[in-house]
């Protein structure tokens, strides 16, 4: 066994190994498609080593011809998966540009099919064995190339030539660090080695040069490393963001958690004051009571069901408060979203009433389950209440109301909650704006609280959006959830 045969095999396994990393990739992050692409390059170029070898090995020119028309599929599919890896890969390349390389390309394939021996020649007369690598192979000694349709092929090598030039173009304009790297990398290692591969192939072709071996595969290999390297460079730098801008995310709503909660601090203050006046003045009673001769058992027993009901009352509003303080990721779980509601209100209930608001709740008696994470949903409540409580003072104290619905779509599986008020609403040229992070009309806001929810809800699998109504209507906005489900796909109830 020569060196052919040993680099050649070695080569298809390197780029299989790259396929198979390549797929891990896209799997892990599919919108990533040039992972995918990258993958059918790699399995194209394995596929193109073990024709080649089969090209090497021919004893007749029929059987060469034969070879050489079936290393046209792997060509084929090895320049589709470069055309839409660039596409994708540069985000810069011209679609019609792309699509017209794949159309040429194809036609090329179709033709190759159709006429004997092969696209490349109408007659191979002869075969020359030579030297390479420590082996004997075969190699084109006469032949007739096909001219007509060459000078076609040639064309679409030209095209896909201007194709990467003027990807590579518009991504340098681009000017950022990463997108010039981009530039740099498709330019040296897919441009300089598609014009040589297209001279050396045609020139084989029309004879100009003999007695070497008619391959691409080198260059390939060499150019598949190289992507594949610069993909999964790109990968780990992508992810590493991603988890530096969650955990940014994760402190700015915690945050805004106890910027909120700040707000709320003279109401929750007076909601804690109330039950525990209440327990000092019926644990006086009650003492009282014990110090008489014939204690009212019935009456004792009263008391301590009001101290019992306001240290409750009390408790609840400090675990609400100790939830939306505490920092988390989103954990997902079955949960009773009108419950969810209660907790919030619970916690702005003091705020409500001092400032004589109307809040009422219509929440469907039946609804599912949803899929969330507790703290963060609460946030998002918390958020769109202490919004339509600012939205209402400027209304007179009869017209300030805020309501929270919630009810279940069927249809797509959804669970879906509105928080509309009786404020000013929200001007037309403001309502894309809204969600910008640090985008703000209040003096003291931070301009996240709309941003981070809607991240939040989207981190859900779900949409946050706002109505777009007459300013004399207020604001209305909803989000959906996803339904809980249990193994057999059905809605989890209650």
């Amino acid at each position: 066994m020569g060196y052919v045969t040993i680099l050649w095999s070695l080569g298809a396994g390197v780029a299989m190994t790259l396929a198979a990393g390549c797929l891990f990739l896209w799997l892990m992050d599919r919108p990533n498609r040039a992972s995918l692409m990258l993958c059918i390059l790699s399995v194209a170029i394995a596929a193109s080593a073990y024709i080649e070898l089969h090209m090497f090995h021919s004893a007749t020119d029929a059987e060469y011809g034969e070879w050489l028309r079936w290393h046209h599929l792997p060509a084929f599919f090895s320049l589709l998966g470069e055309i839409l890896f660039v596409y994708f890969y540069l985000r810069k390349a011209r679609l019609w540009l792309a699509a017209t390389l794949i159309v040429m390309r194809l036609t090329v394939l179709i033709v190759n099919f159709l006429v004997e021996p092969n696209f490349n020649f109408s007659h191979i007369v002869s075969l020359r064995r030579i030297p390479f690598l420590g082996e004997q192979v075969s190699t084109i000694g006469s032949a007739v190339p096909r001219a007509g349709w060459q000078q076609f092929a040639a064309a679409s090598m030209v095209l896909l030539l201007a194709y990467l030039v003027d990807a590579v173009v518009r991504q340098w304009h681009m000017g950022g660090k990463t997108e010039k790297r981009r530039a740099l990398v498709i330019g040296l290692f897919m441009i300089v080695p598609h014009f040589y591969n297209s001279v050396y192939s045609q020139m084989q072709i029309f004879g100009v040069i003999l007695g070497v071996p008619l391959s691409n595969f080198p260059v390939y290999i060499g150019m598949q490393l190289v992507l594949a390297y610069e993909l999964g460079r790109d990968f780990f730098i992508s992810k590493r963001a991603a988890a530096e801008l969650a955990k940014l995310q994760n402190q700015f709503a915690r945050m805004e958690r106890i910027s909120m909660l700040g707000q709320l601090s003279s109401a929750l203050t007076h909601e804690l004051a109330q039950p525990l006046s209440s327990i000092e003045i019926n644990s006086r009673t009650a003492l009282m009571l014990l110090k008489c001769a014939n204690p009212n058992v019935q009456e004792l027993g009263s008391i301590l069901t009001d101290v019992n009901s306001a240290s409750q009352h009390g408790a609840e509003l400090l675990t609400n408060m100790r939830q939306m303080f505490r920092s988390s990721t989103v954990s997902m779980q079955p949960l009773d979203i009108r419950q969810v509601v209660r907790d919030v209100v619970t916690l702005v209930g003091g705020e409500i009433r001092s400032k004589k608001i109307a809040l009422s709740l219509a929440l469907q008696p039946d609804l599912p389950l949803v899929m969330g994470d507790r703290v963060h949903l609460s946030q998002v409540l918390l958020n769109l209440l202490m919004n339509g409580i600012d939205a209402v003072q400027s209304c007179s104290p009869d017209a300030r109301r805020i309501v929270v619905e919630a009810h279940a779509d069927s249809a797509k599986g959804e669970v879906e909650v509105t928080v509309r008020d009786t404020g000013h609403g929200i001007p037309d040229d403001l309502a894309n704006k809204v969600f910008r992070p640090f985008f703000t009309t209040k003096a003291e806001g931070m301009g996240v609280g709309l941003a981070l929810s809607r991240t939040i809800i989207e981190a859900h699998g779900g949409d946050l959006w706002v109505d777009y109504a007459p300013r004399q209507d207020g604001a209305v906005f909803h989000f959906t959830l996803q339904r809980a489900q249990d193994r057999e796909g059905k809605a989890i109830r209650h």
